[in-house]
């Protein structure tokens, strides 16, 4: 299931997410104030955004066909992520009016139905329901089609893995582990002391990176797994 997901595909993310976020920081130094400069960091910023599409392109073409990314891959990528950004924009708009919502429905229910049906849990089900699209529902939907069509697969390879449970349960797990771990090790303080909480935060954000890495890997690689089983079945 995991054979793809290899030391080298492990390397790669690991070491090119460190480049591209150390390359952001720089590029994020260079002055303006010169035609020069603004020139330079217009090249900078457009390399900076190559590099990361070849880095997300090649790391699902690598899980999914054992291939690094092509231009073709590079550019279906983009409106992958235009559309990503835009649902879930959609999707956290819905948090604006929900304590108006909880009230309004509230108000709209009888006096037994309100000792149920409480403003705070109105609420509390709506927050619910916003979680659920933005880390789950979003996330079942999307991978698939873009891992394959980016690998240069069908889109009917990705809908058909719409009815396997595997996709639900790795996403589902993925994103439950992935925000319980980042509660826990971001809210833990081991340390009183100023330099002890400083290295204490440089090695608790380190080792979220790397186990939010780790499982962000683990569930691509199950995704394609079932993607792969979805393509040969249909061949």
């Amino acid at each position: 299931m995991l054979a793809r997901l290899n030391a080298r595909t492990l390397l790669l993310a690991a070491a090119g997410s460190i480049a591209v976020a150390v390359a952001i920081a720089l590029w994020l130094q260079i002055p303006d104030s010169h035609t020069w400069e603004f020139a330079l960091s217009v090249l900078t910023g457009i390399a900076i955004v190559l590099a990361t599409l070849w880095l997300k392109a090649t790391i699902l073409r690598r899980i999914r066909i054992g291939q690094a990314a092509t231009p073709k891959s590079m550019a279906i990528l983009v409106p992958w992520i235009a559309v990503f950004w835009i649902l879930v924009h959609l999707i956290q708009l819905l948090t604006i009016h929900v304590v108006e919502r909880a009230g309004f429905w509230n108000s709209r229910l009888s006096a037994r139905q309100r000792t149920l049906f409480t403003e705070p849990r109105l609420e509390s089900w709506q927050n619910d329901a916003i979680s659920t699209l933005l880390w789950f529902v979003l996330p079942g939907l999307l991978l698939p089609l873009i891992i394959e069509t980016v690998s240069s697969g069908t889109l009917k390879t990705a809908a058909r893995v719409y009815r396997r449970w595997q996709l639900w349960l790795t996403v589902g797990v993925a994103t439950t582990l992935g925000g319980w771990l980042t509660g826990k090790l971001t809210t833990w303080h081991p340390s009183e002391t100023v330099h002890g909480e400083l290295l204490s935060a440089i090695a608790r954000l380190s080792l979220l990176y790397a186990l939010l890495l780790a499982i962000a890997l683990i569930a691509l690689a199950i995704i394609s797994n079932q993607l792969a089983r979805s393509a040969t079945r249909q061949d």
